[in-house]
């Protein structure tokens, strides 16, 4: 898009070719915090259960379980976090795109209409040319 990723002097703009970058950086670090999560799961089970029946056996199994549970849990909520980051940033690229796009086509629209005022032309809506 030809100049509509400059910003305007007072104005609001976007720079939507680094949100799309920024998206698809969100969409790796989600792939890495999956990985990371499938390796851990895989280390913890190779673990298993090797810490005994007897009393501190049974203790340090039922810390390290419910630490192990909080762990997995968090690492696929930031897996899912960063990846519905990564979506809703595409997003907004995609949508200040197609209201720059809509605003260039409303502008060129009132300026064909400026052009042919006193020309004849009707350019309302089912206009053509007056007789």
């Amino acid at each position: 898009m030809d100049g509509l990723d400059t910003p305007v002097s007072g104005k609001f703009w976007a720079d939507t070719q680094r949100l799309k970058t920024s998206s698809s950086g969100y969409n790796r670090l989600a792939d890495h915090l999956a990985a990371a999560l499938e390796s851990y799961q895989s280390r913890a089970s190779e673990i298993g259960n090797c810490w005994g029946e007897d009393e501190m056996g049974r203790a340090f199994g039922q810390t390290y379980e419910a630490g192990s549970a909080d762990l997995e849990r968090a690492l696929g909520d930031l897996v899912e976090i960063a990846a519905k980051i990564g979506e809703n940033v595409a997003g907004m690229a995609q949508t200040f795109e197609a209201a720059d796009v809509a605003a260039q086509d409303a502008v060129d629209v009132f300026e064909n209409a400026s052009e042919n005022v006193g020309s004849g032309f009707d350019s309302r809506p089912g206009g053509g040319r007056r007789s």
